[in-house]
């Protein structure tokens, strides 16, 4: 029996007043408007003998062995790094989405959102932060990128 955890995240859209969210801006407002199709990423629990998290980039056509020594992709590895230990020992993350990555449409935040809350499900700690709050945190504060609080 394979068990799946699926997450749908919406796109970001209409990003009117995009970066008055930034520490820099000092104040702002941002309207956002979260679309379909979005982000889709998927978990599937592996049965091997082998312990490991293999990550699927479908729109990249790149798969990779995570490492908790190295980031090949460092918003979807931290995010990995830092939900850990899990209760799978071996799954696979498929991530995919209808809109090109670079789009500035927030597929970034959407592919953290939906790590976050699959990982959530998995994962054997208890992170009392909200889904938005923690990506951001992670982004901001662990990765130190530039990034608005709207992401």
């Amino acid at each position: 029996m394979t068990t799946v955890i699926e997450k749908i995240v919406p796109t970001r859209i209409c990003d009117l007043g995009g970066w008055t969210d930034t520490w820099f801006a000092k104040k702002g407002a941002v309207l956002n408007m979260g679309v379909l199709p979005g982000v889709h990423v998927r978990f599937v629990k592996m049965n091997d003998e082998i312990n490991q998290i293999q990550i699927n980039l479908k729109n990249f056509n790149e798969k990779y062995v995570f490492d908790e020594s190295q980031n090949q992709h460092a918003l979807i590895d931290e995010v990995v790094r830092f939900m850990m230990p899990y209760e799978w020992d071996s799954f696979q993350i498929e991530i995919e989405s209808e809109i090109p990555p670079g789009a500035s449409m927030g597929t970034s935040a959407s592919v953290m959102i939906g790590l976050i809350q699959g990982l959530r499900q998995i994962s054997e700690i208890t992170i009392e932060m909200d889904d938005a709050v923690l990506a951001h945190w992670i982004e901001s504060e662990i990765l130190g990128q530039q990034t608005g609080v709207q992401d």
